[in-house]
C-alpha cells in the first residue's frame, strides 16, 4: 500500500474528527476546501443581517478559525491576493474601508473597491446557489450595508482620529497590557474578521464550528469546478471490484444529496443475487430490532441503488435531455457493455428505436453528461471476462471519450495495458490527450476471496495461455493452500466436495454454456438455474447449488463466487499440441469455432469458470466415450493430460 493511499485511508476513517481538537493550542483536522486562519475580531449579528455586537479575540489559542477557502485564496499571494469566500481581512469585507482611510494591497491602488466587490461576488455566488446557507447570507446581508468599520468604531473596536481615518498603532495612546485591537494586530487595516450568526432554535452561532456551514461550502464550490472525471479501475478476479461498487452506492443512497449513486450491472444473475441478498439481510436486521417490514418494501429500497444498466439506459431514453437523479454512476464489469451494432440491433427489436446510433459506453457517458455542474463515472474492469456476443471490451469505452467527450478526465488503472484486457492498442490513442493520469491505486491486485486464494487468478491465466512452466511454479506455490485436484470421474468430484466444504460453505458445480455433450453426465447446459435460488438457499433446496443437480454457466456465476467449486470440462474447449481448439455443437456434431471474436469468448468463459473458488476446487474432464461419436476420448485425453503436465493431483 503507498502512503498516498494510507494517507488518505487515515484521513477516511478520522471524518468524526474533523474540525474538532482536544487541545485547543493544536490545528484541528480540517474538512476540505477549509483552512484555519487568526481571527483578530468577531462580529455577531442575528439571522437577517443586524449588527449586535463585537469583540476583539485577545485568546491567541481562541483565534484559530476555520474558514472556507478557494484554491487561489489558500495559497494567495502576488499583488491582487484573492479573497477568501466569508471569513477574511477589512479591505475585502468592509465596504467602508477607503471611506475610513484604510490602504489596500499594492495592485488594487488604482480601484481600491475591487477587493470588496470581490468578495461580494464570491459571497453572492454561494448565497444565490442550491447550496446556500442561511449563516452566509446573514453575513451578505450585512456586509452589503456598507457599515462594518462604523459599527466597529461605534463599539470601540476599531479607533479613528480626528480626520475619522483609523489610526495607525503609533498614535493610539494605549497602556502596553490592554486588551485591545492593538493586542492582536500591528495595524488595523490588518485585521481579520469572523462571524457569528444568532439563528432562533439553532444552539452553534460560531460560522467556524458548523458542520452545516462547512458542507454547503464544499458542495457549492465543487459544483463550480465543472469536472467530468471517469475511472477505470482493474483487478484480478475476486479482489473486490464489485465491492468497491456497492460500498460508494450503500454510503451515498439519499436522493436528496448529490452524491447519490447508483451501481449498475449488465450482469442480470448478479443484480437479482444482490438486490435478494440485500433484501433478506435487512428484513432480518430489522426483526432482529424489533421491526416488521415486508420483504416488497425492502427490496424496493434495495433496487433504487443497484440497477441493472439496460434499465437504467431506459430510464434515461424517456427523457433525452434531463440529466439522471445520480451524480455517480459505478458501472460493474464495464467491459461487457454493448458495442454499437449490439446496441442498434437491440434498440431496433426490443425498443422500436431504429438509427440508434450510440454504443452502450457513449449513450451512458452522455447521460452523466447532461449534468450542468458534475458528474463521476467509474468503470470496475475484469480482465479477460468478455464472454457473450456485442460485448465491447473496455476500448470501447476509450473510443466514445476520444470520439464525443473531450473534456472529460481521465484516470487509469496502470495496469489496464495488460494483454487480458485487450487494451493496449487503443490506450495509445490518449497519448496526445491532456487530462488522462494513469494511477497503480486503481488496480486491485490481491483476490479477496481467501488468502488461500490469492494466486490461483495468475496460474489461470498462465493455464489459459500455455505458459507451462510458469503455471507448474505457480502451482507449487499455492497448493499447500488451496487444493486444486482433477479426475474423470464425476462421482468422485461430487464426493470430493462433500468432504471438503465445512458447516455452511456453500459448493456447486460450474459449467461452459458451450458444454452440450455432458447429458450423459445429468447434466443439462440448456435447462435454466434460477440463480438467486442456487447461490443463496440452502441444503434442503433442491434449486440450490447444494444438491448437484443443477449447474450454473459463467453467464451465472460471473462476479460471483463459491467455496468449493466443481469445474466440468467438455470438448468445446480442447487442447492441443498447436493450441487450444475451438468448438460448437450445433445438431448432432461439433462444429469448429472460426471467428477470433468467438474464441475470445469461449477462452474467457473458461477463465471465469476456474476462478470461482474460494477455498478449492476439483476439475472434471470426461472419459469420454468411443461409441458416441461427439465424445471419443481423444476429444478429451488430451486437454486431461495437459492439466496433469502442469502437476495437479489425480483422484
Amino acid at each position: 500500500m503507498s502512503w498516498i493511499r494510507k494517507l488518505y485511508e487515515t484521513y477516511d476513517n478520522c471524518q468524526s474528527m474533523v474540525g474538532y481538537s482536544k487541545d485547543e493550542s493544536k490545528r484541528p483536522l480540517l474538512p476540505i476546501c477549509h483552512m484555519t486562519a487568526q481571527a483578530h475580531i468577531e462580529i455577531v449579528i442575528d439571522q437577517e443581517g443586524n449588527f449586535r455586537r463585537a469583540r476583539v479575540v485577545t485568546d491567541k489559542n481562541d483565534a484559530s478559525t476555520i474558514i472556507p477557502c478557494t484554491e487561489g485564496s489558500g495559497s494567495r499571494a502576488g499583488k491582487k491576493p484573492e479573497c477568501h469566500p466569508l471569513c477574511d481581512q477589512l479591505q475585502y469585507v468592509a465596504g467602508d474601508f477607503e471611506k475610513y482611510g484604510g490602504t489596500v494591497t499594492i495592485g488594487f491602488v488604482n480601484d481600491p473597491e475591487e477587493p470588496y466587490r470581490n468578495y461580494i461576488k464570491v459571497l453572492t455566488d454561494w448565497c444565490e446557489s442550491k447550496f446556500a446557507h442561511p449563516k452566509a447570507q446573514a453575513v451578505l446581508k450585512y456586509v452589503k450595508k456598507k457599515n462594518l468599520i462604523k459599527d466597529l468604531i461605534a463599539h470601540q473596536i476599531l479607533f479613528v482620529g480626528e480626520d475619522r481615518k483609523l489610526l495607525p498603532k503609533s498614535e493610539r495612546k494605549r497602556q502596553k497590557t490592554a486588551s485591545d485591537i492593538f493586542a492582536v494586530v500591528g495595524s488595523q487595516e490588518d485585521s481579520f474578521i469572523r462571524w457569528e450568526v444568532e439563528v432562533s432554535g439553532e444552539l452553534e452561532t460560531k460560522v467556524w464550528k458548523d458542520k452545516t456551514l462547512w458542507d454547503s461550502w464544499i458542495q457549492y464550490y465543487f459544483s463550480t469546478k465543472k469536472k467530468e472525471p471517469i475511472c477505470f479501475v482493474t483487478g484480478v478476479p475476486g479482489s473486490g471490484k464489485t465491492l468497491v461498487g456497492l460500498h460508494v452506492a450503500t454510503t451515498h443512497f439519499d436522493r436528496l444529496n448529490d452524491l447519490y449513486s447508483v451501481f449498475l450491472s449488465g450482469n442480470g444473475p448478479l443484480v437479482a443475487i444482490l438486490r435478494e441478498a440485500l433484501t433478506r439481510d435487512k428484513v432480518r436486521r430489522e426483526k432482529e430490532k424489533g421491526n416488521k417490514i415486508k420483504k416488497h418494501v425492502a427490496m424496493s429500497e434495495v433496487k433504487m441503488f443497484i440497477q441493472n444498466v439496460h434499465n437504467f439506459r431506459d430510464e434515461c431514453l424517456v427523457d433525452t435531455t434531463s440529466p439522471p437523479v445520480e451524480h455517480v454512476a459505478l458501472f460493474d464489469e464495464a467491459q461487457r457493455a454493448w458495442n454499437l451494432e449490439q446496441t442498434a440491433s437491440f434498440m431496433s427489436r426490443k425498443k422500436k428505436t431504429p438509427n440508434f446510433n450510440h454504443s452502450e459506453p457513449e449513450f451512458l457517458i452522455s447521460c452523466l453528461d447532461r449534468h450542468p455542474d458534475w458528474a463521476v463515472v467509474v468503470c470496475l474492469v475484469g480482465g479477460g471476462q468478455e464472454i457473450n456476443t456485442g460485448e465491447a471490451g473496455i476500448s470501447e469505452w476509450i473510443k466514445s471519450l476520444e470520439r464525443s467527450f473531450g473534456d472529460w478526465d481521465i484516470y487509469i488503472s496502470s495496469r489496464l495495458s495488460d494483454s487480458e484486457y485487450s487494451a493496449e492498442e487503443v490506450l495509445k490513442k490518449l497519448e496526445s490527450r491532456p487530462k488522462v493520469e494513469y494511477n497503480d491505486m486503481l488496480h486491485l491486485a490481491v483476490s479477496m476471496r481467501s488468502f488461500r486464494a490469492e494466486h490461483v487468478s495468475l496460474l489461470v491465466k498462465q493455464l489459459l495461455d500455455l505458459n507451462l512452466d510458469e503455471a507448474r511454479e505457480t502451482l507449487e506455490k499455492i497448493k499447500l493452500n488451496y487444493s486444486i485436484v482433477i479426475t474423470r470421474d464425476l462421482s468422485k468430484a461430487k464426493q470430493w466436495l462433500k468432504q471438503k466444504a465445512r458447516g455452511s460453505e456453500r459448493y456447486g458445480i460450474v459449467v461452459s454454456s458451450q458444454a452440450e455433450r455432458l447429458k450423459p453426465h445429468a447434466i443439462f447446459v440448456k435447462s435454466p438455474v434460477d440463480p438467486v435460488h442456487w447461490f443463496l438457499d440452502g441444503k434442503d433446496d433442491t434449486r440450490s447449488s447444494y444438491y448437484l443437480e443443477d449447474v450454473a454457466t459463467e453467464f451465472d456465476v460471473q462476479g460471483l463466487e463459491l467455496d468449493w467449486v466443481c469445474v466440468t470440462w467438455d470438448a468445446d474447449f480442447r487442447f492441443t499440441k498447436i493450441g487450444w481448439e475451438h468448438w460448437s455443437f450445433v445438431g448432432q456434431r461439433w462444429n469448429k469455432i472460426r471467428k477470433e471474436e468467438r474464441k475470445i469468448y469461449l477462452k474467457n468463459a473458461y477463465r471465469v469458470l476456474l476462478t470461482r473458488a474460494r477455498q478449492g476446487m476439483v476439475i472434471v474432464v470426461p472419459q469420454g466415450d468411443d461409441e458416441d461419436h461427439t465424445r471419443p476420448p481423444k476429444f478429451y485425453d488430451s486437454t486431461f493430460n495437459y492439466l496433469k503436465e502442469i502437476g495437479f493431483e489425480e483422484i
